[in-house]
Order: structure tokens, then C-alpha cells, then sequence
């Protein structure tokens, strides 16, 4: 998800000269920069190509694995800032030694995400090779599964095969689902143990499906206090679908419709028309988002809805301008999301940048600090503001640039934040750039800046924290219930 932030991305007009000590520290670390190409910055050689079976050398493995320490350690701008560096390369190291003479690039990805997760930001991951592990024919574990972002407890999303539809799975072939849920962890990036389980309820199937697969499932489950076992055998996608279309029809049941992926802005009127609520799904359209507001908040002023609730519950990021536009429109003082950024520009960097961008964001190697001591300030045309009281829903899930507009809604009191403290921590890395690794293709992400939201204290580092704390699923009803008694 990537954060490109308001802060002015022409950094090297705002550069920060910083003491000549650091930068010949920095000199020193990035030894690799003596020569503007290196091996990984090259065509991949002939004798590294792989092969037409898939299945990678040994060779060819620890060549992407040393691509991706390289790249990484050339791109991020602090990568050591939780993970010991020590720790870090020992395991790198490890890898090399564990690695089998051939894999597939389903197994690479099982050394290679743990690695990254190490750096504990959310931002900086490998992509599994979907494609690799859920083929149309391969046999799946046969039930759905939720995973709770709190205590991991994993329970049916719906009836199927005899389950019921919120029975708690106990044990799958003898091993707790417990220690799944901490295995599979293994492979999820992220600030926050609840964030990192959040991600894991869309990671679950795939990476179940890497480490756990087999041709039957002996499950064991508690339903209504009582402990009960069933062995299913493994099922492909369509042979699922079909079983749950049939458990539905037994059951009287109209079959679910496909819902439709969620809109990124959009708005109802709740309470008789007394309550707004936008849901804001991700910082995207920041072209479109000025027409939308302006659309909404003149019908809201016309029906003098006291009471506008946006919704940033299912809002993982993407572009911080998108809020800035919001808070042009609801707050009642000047406001700036972000204190400061840092980024550190090298040769890899900018490869990259021109890869995804062209020369747009390209800026001289270097390092950059900014700092932001302007505040934006709100619209002057009140007819496009809205004056009355605005709240906010959070959730673990709340990430990147979601979790940078909950922090500034709640620094500069523009209202109430109601659920649960955000995933997207207040010293955050961001602004992802793309990179496949040489030989297998798998797709890596990785921050390249660091960026302070407002007013931080960077010794104290945690999510935006609610005003009223309840779960997620319940911070709406919470909230009309609030604005009720206000009556």
C-alpha cells in the first residue's frame, strides 16, 4: 500500500544539510555505491535463468536471496530499526545452509518472507506465488476460516460440511491451531501483533495451503461447549463453492450473491436522516475525491445533518493528499499530517523510482530530511465546508495513510475516534517501491521513507489510540449510540 504523502516530494529543494560525519558513515555502509551497476543491478547471467520445470537451483536461490538483502539494505531507510542487525544477517546466513539443491519458488518464498518480516514493517514484504500454491486442481483444506485479531482463535466463516458457521477449530491433524496461527505468523509483516493478525484472515488460505497441506483434514472443533471431531478429505475451490451452495439450499437458505468489491468513498444517510456515514475504504482517487465531497457535504448542509461519521475501519492506505482533501472540509484550525519524512536516495533507489514513476520523483543520491513546519490550511468557501460534529471509526486494520489521517483528525480535536487503536503506527516507514526478485519473479515491496506524523513523540511509538475503545465490529453502533444520547 503505498503512502505518497503531502509532504513536498521534491525533497532536494527543501534538503536538510546534515553533518559531514553522517554522510561519511553513510559512505561507509553503502560500500556498494563505489560502482553505479552491481551484479543484481545487471541482466540476470545465462547460466541463472530458470529452469522450464520451475524448480530453481540452489545457486539460483541464494541469488535472489542475496538480491533481496542487497536491494533491501540499499532502499530502506532504516531497516535495523527493530531487528537486530546481527540477528538479521544470521539468519541470512541460516538460509543458505537450510536451503535444499533444488526448490520451487513456493519454497523460496517460505525463507525469504520470514526474512523480511524480521524488519517489523508492515510496508516492506514478499507477495506469496499465488498462482504457484492455489492452482484450480490442488486440494484444499475444506472450510473457511476467520482469525480473531485479538487472541488468533480461529473460527467458520460459514456451514460447510457438517461444520456450523462459528464453530472455534481447536486442532487440524493433531496440531493446535494455536501453533498454526504462530507458524503461519512467521510469514506476515507488520508493526503490531493485531495487525499482523489482521492480515493473516486474507493470508490464511495460501499460506495454510504452503505449509499445512494434505489429502485429509482430521479436525477438531468446539460448538456450543462441546468438542467435536469430523475428518474431511481435501477439495478443490469449485468442489467448495459447490458444497456451500448445497448447505445453504438444505438449509433454506438463499445462496449468498458475489458481493461487490466496496467502493472507495461513498455515503449514506443513517437515523432518519440525522446521521451521515462516509465510508472511506482507501486513499485512492484524489482527482475524483473533490467532486465527491463537495456532492455530500451540500446535500448534508442542506438537511443540516449535525452528525457526518467517516469510516476508516476497512482503509489499509494509498495516498495521504486524498485526507488532506477531507480535512480541508471538516476542520476548524489548520492542520498537517506528517512533522517530518527521511529518505535516503542511492543508485538502487533510483532505479526503482524511474521503474514505477519515470523521472517524476527521481531526485540526486543523497540523504533528505524534512521538516514540515507549515500547517494546510482549510477551505475559505464555507458553502464546502461541513460545521457540524464529525466522528471517526478505527480498527486494527487502519494502515499507512488511514492511520496518518487518524492521527491528525484526533491531534488537531477535529472529533471523536471510536474502535480500536490503528495498525499504522505514529514513526512509520512508507512510500513502497515494487521489486521482483531476479530469478524467481517474486514480488517484493519495500519502504523507502520514514515519515514522523504531527506532533509524535518518537519515544513513545504506538497507533493512533481511540477516544472510545470497542472492537471494530462494534464502533458504529457505539457511535450512534453516543450521538443519540446527545439528543
Amino acid at each position: 500500500m503505498y503512502m505518497k504523502t503531502a509532504l513536498k516530494n521534491n525533497f532536494e529543494k527543501t534538503l536538510s544539510v546534515l553533518l559531514l560525519i553522517v554522510m561519511c558513515m553513510y559512505a561507509c555502509q553503502t560500500y556498494a555505491q563505489i560502482v553505479d551497476m552491481t551484479p543484481y543491478d545487471s541482466p540476470v547471467p545465462d547460466s541463472l535463468h530458470l529452469a522450464p520445470d520451475g524448480r530453481m537451483t540452489k545457486e539460483q536461490a541464494i541469488y535472489d536471496l542475496n538480491a533481496l538483502v542487497y536491494t533491501v539494505s540499499e532502499v530502506h531507510p532504516n531497516m535495523y530499526a527493530v531487528c537486530n542487525q546481527g540477528e538479521f544477517m544470521s539468519r541470512v546466513n541460516a538460509i543458505e545452509q537450510e536451503m535444499p539443491d533444488t526448490l520451487t519458488r513456493a519454497t523460496l518464498y517460505k525463507y525469504v518472507a520470514p526474512l523480511l518480516a524480521l524488519l517489523g514493517d508492515g510496508h516492506t514484504h514478499v507477495v506469496p506465488p499465488y498462482n504457484d500454491i492455489l492452482t484450480k486442481t490442488v486440494l484444499h483444506l475444506p472450510v473457511q476460516v476467520n482469525v480473531d485479531n485479538q487472541n488468533g482463535k480461529i473460527t467458520t466463516l460459514y456451514s460447510i460440511y457438517g461444520i456450523p458457521k462459528g464453530a472455534r477449530i481447536t486442532e487440524i491433524n493433531g496440531i493446535s491451531t494455536a501453533d498454526i496461527v504462530a507458524n503461519l505468523l512467521q510469514y506476515v509483516s507488520g508493526e503490531r501483533h493485531f495487525f499482523r493478525l489482521m492480515i493473516l484472515k486474507d493470508y490464511f488460505s495460501t499460506l495454510f495451503q504452503l505449509c499445512y497441506s494434505a489429502d485429509k483434514y482430521a479436525i477438531k472443533y468446539l460448538w456450543k461447549d462441546k468438542m467435536k471431531e469430523t475428518t474431511l478429505k481435501g477439495a478443490t475451490f469449485d468442489e467448495i463453492r459447490a458444497e456451500k451452495k448445497r448447505s445453504e439450499k438444505a438449509a433454506g437458505k438463499t445462496p449468498e450473491e458475489r458481493k461487490q468489491a466496496p467502493k472507495h468513498f461513498e455515503y449514506q444517510l443513517l437515523e432518519d436522516g440525522r446521521v451521515a456515514l462516509m465510508s472511506f475504504n482507501d486513499c485512492t482517487d484524489p482527482l475524483e475525491m473533490p467532486a465527491f465531497l463537495d456532492s455530500m457535504i451540500t446535500e448534508i448542509n442542506a438537511k443540516k445533518v449535525q452528525n457526518l461519521i467517516i469510516d476508516v475501519r476497512k482503509n489499509g492506505g494509498g495516498d495521504s493528499r486524498v485526507g488532506d482533501l477531507i480535512f480541508e472540509r471538516i476542520s476548524k484550525v489548520p492542520f498537517q499530517q506528517f512533522g517530518k519524512a527521511f529518505m535516503r536516495i542511492t543508485p538502487t533507489t533510483q532505479r526503482l523510482l524511474k521503474n514505477a514513476y519515470g523521472d517524476e520523483f527521481l531526485s540526486p543520491t543523497g540523504l533528505y530530511l524534512e521538516n514540515e513546519d507549515s500547517l494546510n490550511v482549510p477551505l475559505n468557501d464555507k458553502a464546502r465546508c461541513y460545521n457540524g460534529k464529525v466522528w471517526l471509526l478505527t480498527s486494527n486494520y487502519t494502515f499507512s495513510s488511514a492511520a496518518s489521517f487518524s492521527w491528525a483528525f484526533k491531534y488537531f480535536n477535529m472529533g471523536k475516534v471510536v474502535g480500536e487503536e490503528t495498525g499504522g503506527m505514529n514513526v512509520c516507514f512508507g512510500d513502497v517501491l515494487e521489486y521482483r526478485l531476479p530469478i524467481s519473479q517474486l514480488y517484493c515491496y519495500m519502504s523507502h521513507k520514514q515519515f514522523w506524523q504531527y506532533g509524535t513523540d518518537e519515544t513513545d511509538i504506538h497507533g493512533t489510540i481511540p477516544d472510545v475503545a470497542v472492537s471494530a465490529d462494534k464502533a458504529l453502533e457505539t457511535t450512534l449510540e453516543l450521538i443519540r444520547k446527545e439528543k
